[in-house]
């Protein structure tokens, strides 16, 4: 079994996409030691219809881990082939139909970044944005290095999807046997004091000529109509009692920090290659709330990969975990060093709008990582002093 990850490269110019291909197949052995991936296996076409083609064909068995986009693009092979006018709208509106089709990462690159082509790859969930320059050895190797990333974030979630999916049917067959051994308990009990009520009431009648229906009032036979009404009563209330047990069962006493340090060691290896390393505050105080845990670890691992979008190279991430006052919300606080983000970026996040202009690699970072967040109903706040930046996410608690 072949264990490299698969890549698509939707490309027009030739050159440049054949370099592109040798360069992540077979790439340089220095490129390599601080990563787990020795190279891609690389599918390549130069036109937006045959790159859809190729998705939907590979998407049942060995979907692709990342995929490296251009945006103006000619719409199909004949265009491509009698040098039609290309057109930036073609890759849009692939990566559109991409991100609604498809749970594959896409690394958007481009010689052409305009303030609209970079916020469109944003909101239509683009996992990088990367800009054409000239290709040298050192581009090549950024390049390379953000297809891992991207790879390896579609793996995480990928593997996150298949546990969950797991929980989900083994929290179903749980539910399932209980439901079994409840109605085997119910049928015995209530057939068992149905027959005896029953044999009571023949006896009744053929000893002593009483009939519940003719002789109401008399407390024997209304007694033992009472036991016959009450077994059906007592079969429907066990019924509702245990699928609300079975309901309270999916909430547990769990330890968000725990969780959170279980998540950093799973995602930590897809970002160490590109120098950024996270770190638990060692003074976090155990958190226990009462939650469902496959959601709050799931909506925990989103944050942590978009959180770790707005890091800069061999930047070192702390994360503390606490309550709000209210008692209301988690709140995950990430720390990490460098220059404060331009107010105005800031302001606009704030008042929930996408910022225009030119950003760097960590203003385009916080943009997605807000994107993600407000995608999930989260909070998110960036507070900065003295050469450290606090991104505070405010989870509202389950329960």
């Amino acid at each position: 079994m072949n264990d490299k990850p698969r890549l698509i490269i939707i490309e027009d110019d030739d050159a440049l996409r054949e370099r592109l291909i040798e360069i992540t197949t077979y790439p340089p052995s220095a490129w390599i030691k601080d990563t787990a991936i020795s190279g891609f296996v690389v599918d390549a076409v130069d036109n937006a219809q045959d790159g859809k083609d190729l998705i939907i064909k590979h998407s049942k068995e060995q979907p692709y881990e990342v995929i490296l986009l251009d945006l103006k693009l000619p719409a199909t092979r004949e265009a491509a082939n009698n040098e039609e006018k290309m057109d930036p709208e073609h890759g849009r509106s692939l990566l559109k139909y991409i991100r609604s089709y498809s749970d594959t990462a896409v690394v958007i690159f481009t010689a052409y970044p305009s303030e609209k082509n970079y916020i469109y790859a944003i909101q239509h969930g683009a996992s990088d944005f990367m800009i054409k320059e000239t290709m040298d050895r050192e581009t090549e190797h950024i390049l390379f290095l953000r297809l891992v990333k991207a790879a390896g974030v579609t793996r995480e979630a990928r593997y996150r999807a298949i546990r969950f999916e797991r929980q989900i049917n083994i929290m179903l067959e749980e539910k399932k046997k209980a439901h079994r051994v409840i109605s085997k308990d119910i049928s015995g009990n209530a057939s068992e004091i149905s027959q005896k009520a029953r044999g009571a009431l023949d006896l009744l009648k053929q000893r002593y000529g009483l009939d519940p229906d003719r002789d109401k009032g008399d407390p024997i036979c209304d007694s033992l109509a009472d036991i016959r009404r009450i077994t059906g009563e007592m079969v429907q209330a066990i019924w509702r009692e245990s699928e609300g047990e079975k309901e309270k069962s999916r909430f547990e006493e769990i330890d968000v920090n725990t969780i959170i340090r279980q998540e950093i060691s799973r995602i930590r290896p897809c970002y160490l290659h590109h120098g950024v390393d996270l770190r638990v505050s060692p003074h976090d105080p155990p958190l226990s709330i009462k939650t469902i845990e496959p959601d709050l670890r799931n909506l925990i691992a989103e944050l942590l990969c978009g959180a770790l979008a707005a890091c800069s190279e061999n930047d070192v991430v702390e994360i503390l975990a606490s309550l709000s006052e209210n008692k209301r919300d988690i709140v995950i606080r990430m720390t990490y060093p460098g220059a404060p983000p331009p107010k105005e970026l800031m302001t606009t996040l704030r008042e929930g709008v996408m910022p225009s202009g030119t950003l760097d690699e960590r203003g385009r970072g916080l943009v997605f990582l807000w994107s993600v967040a407000r995608n999930m109903g989260i909070r998110v706040d960036v507070k900065s002093k003295k050469q450290k930046n606090d991104i505070t996410l405010l989870i509202p608690v389950i329960d």
